[in-house]
């Protein structure tokens, strides 16, 4: 019976957080997949850039391209890949980003074949919009090879950029966990929708 009644509390609590963030008038569901998540669907070019440390010249990387579909209605799922052409070695990233309806917050998750760890950015309370962009707090990793040093454990953010002209922007900053550094910009994602 206790049990009944945490299904009954938790089935009441989710009811009202779709009620909260309102319903998709089209199509009468929750509106879980947030007009900022709807336009970011499509076929994209990406163009990106890394720094290897703080104050270091950044490096252009080969492009990509990226798949952006809405899956159920629920979440928007990425596949990137090399852009055709592309003499890099293959390798795919897939990422996940929703709304989440209970504490109304975005999360996102990747995982990318070139190194297999699962970045996750779903802390609770740590999430949030400052000047258009999705601002999004992970926990840590640790990278195989960084410049001269090997295994070096960094924390992470994500930013995601809005859709603006058929751009947009995304940017990963790494914090090196042993205090050497402050936080710096890594890795910039270049978002260009193609028609």
């Amino acid at each position: 019976v206790l049990e009944l009644v945490r299904v009954v509390c938790f089935a009441g609590l989710l009811s009202l957080g779709f009620l909260a963030h309102g319903q998709d008038s089209a199509a009468g569901k929750p509106a879980a997949v947030t007009t900022f998540i709807q336009q970011m669907t499509g076929t994209w070019k990406v163009q990106s850039r890394m720094w290897p440390g703080p104050n270091a010249k950044a490096v252009d990387l080969p492009p990509a391209a990226a798949r952006r579909d809405i899956v159920g209605g629920a979440y928007l799922r990425e596949v990137m890949e090399p852009a055709d052409g592309s003499t890099q070695d293959p390798f795919t990233r897939v990422a996940f980003f929703s709304y989440n309806l209970v504490n109304s917050q975005y999360e996102y998750f990747s995982l990318d074949s070139r190194l297999p760890q699962m970045m996750s950015y779903v802390i609770p309370g740590a999430n949030k919009i400052r000047s258009g962009n999705v601002e999004l707090t992970g926990t840590s990793f640790v990278a195989p090879e960084w410049g001269t040093e090997k295994n070096v454990p960094f924390m992470y953010r994500l930013t995601i950029g809005p859709v603006e002209g058929g751009r947009q922007v995304i940017q990963l900053f790494l914090t090196e966990q042993s205090g050497r550094s402050n936080e710096f910009l890594a890795f910039e994602y270049v978002y260009g929708l193609q028609p």
